[in-house]
């Protein structure tokens, strides 16, 4: 820290003022307290400008509407998609009510099933393949 100089009293009122007498101002340019006084009290009184912003506000509206517009895509694409395999419950409900039971009863005799593993194979087949169709179609795919 540089030693207290007899004039800093009068550099502080001529820097707050800003009124420089010239011998005095040479003094402040010359003295290592009375610059640094001097460059204080000017800093506090010009304060700094804001900074800008780093992002634009019109970008962040943009994400938020977007991000906004994804979540709900997202929540009617899970409705559009149980409603497609309550679709496909109804529509192979409704084959299975129309098929008279003894056509329908002649056709699975007709597999000859050799144990009931071979049913728990058909019944993953048609849940994988109802999960495919309903996934592709969520994506916006086709499955085929």
């Amino acid at each position: 820290m540089t030693r207290p100089c007899p004039h800093e009293r009068e550099v502080q009122q001529a820097a707050m003022s800003d009124r420089w007498p010239v011998t005095l101002s040479d003094h402040a340019d010359r003295c290592a307290s009375c610059r640094d006084l001097k460059r204080v009290i000017e800093a506090l009184q010009h304060p700094l400008r804001p900074a800008t912003p780093a992002v634009d506000a019109s970008a962040l509206w943009v994400c938020g509407r977007h991000a906004r517009r994804i979540g709900l895509e997202a929540r009617i694409s899970t409705i559009v998609a149980l409603t497609q395999i309550g679709a496909i419950v109804g529509v192979v409900a409704m084959l299975v009510a129309w098929i008279g039971w003894p056509d329908l009863q002649a056709a699975i005799v007709a597999l000859r099933p050799e144990g009931p593993y071979v049913w728990v194979g058909v019944a993953t087949t048609i849940v994988a393949l109802a999960a495919w169709w309903v996934v592709a179609n969520a994506r916006g795919r086709s499955p085929a």
